[in-house]
């Protein structure tokens, strides 16, 4: 009885494997890696644990999903993908620093009440211009002199090629720098309008209707 038994039991574990290994040559695999440092459960799912707490309550919804929709796809080898995903999120809160350094909207309104936002090149170019003038009066300027030069480069280097068709593509050390300094100039100009200053055209304490979601 035991060896019929132990023989059914065989039979069913080898069915089993051989249903499995079919199934499997059928499935879509991916080995997860860390992406300098970056576990695939951060970049998947936790990549609030990355950004600074102080920052976190003022970054929107939008901003957070765009971040974590970057890193998941760094982790999946969707390198291009990965970079616009962050630049989106960049643009956003260069939006909100914009309005209040300027004192200018970021989005206009043309004759047919069609919205257009003010383009990332335009901004970081806009913000080095009152930089200068800040500089030259020699008036105190925050984190300004910080989050200029490295708009300037990720709108260069990344977000001007993303945005024409004939150059769709960025490899993985290319996605993995514009991840980490998107976060990090999104971090500058956050806390820099925590921080406040006389360099702010609108007084940051607006951060309730324009700036925290």
């Amino acid at each position: 009885m035991y060896a019929e038994l132990r023989l059914s039991i065989l039979q069913m574990l080898d069915s089993f494997q051989t249903a499995l290994e079919q199934d499997l040559r059928r499935a879509h695999i991916f080995i997860l890696e860390e992406k300098r440092g970056y576990s695939p459960a951060i970049l998947v799912g936790g990549v609030r644990k990355i950004v600074q707490p102080k920052v976190l309550p003022y970054l929107s919804t939008f901003t957070l999903t765009n971040l974590q929709d970057a890193g998941a796809a760094l982790v999946f080898d969707h390198f291009t993908s990965s970079g616009f995903l962050t630049m989106r999120a960049v643009e956003e809160t260069a939006r909100q620093y914009y309005c209040l350094v300027t004192g200018e909207p970021a989005v206009m309104v043309n004759v047919n009440d069609d919205r257009k936002f003010v383009t990332l090149g335009e901004m970081s170019w806009k913000l080095g211009k009152k930089l200068e003038l800040l500089r030259s009066a020699k008036s105190r300027t925050g984190k300004l002199g910080l989050a200029v030069p490295h708009l300037a480069a990720l709108c260069q280097t990344y977000r001007n090629p993303l945005s024409h068709p004939e150059i769709v593509k960025l490899d993985e050390d290319e996605a993995i720098d514009v991840f980490i300094k998107g976060i990090d100039v999104i971090s500058t100009m956050t806390l820099d309008v925590i921080a406040g200053g006389t360099h702010f055209e609108v007084a940051p304490s607006a951060l309730d209707v324009s700036w925290k979601r």
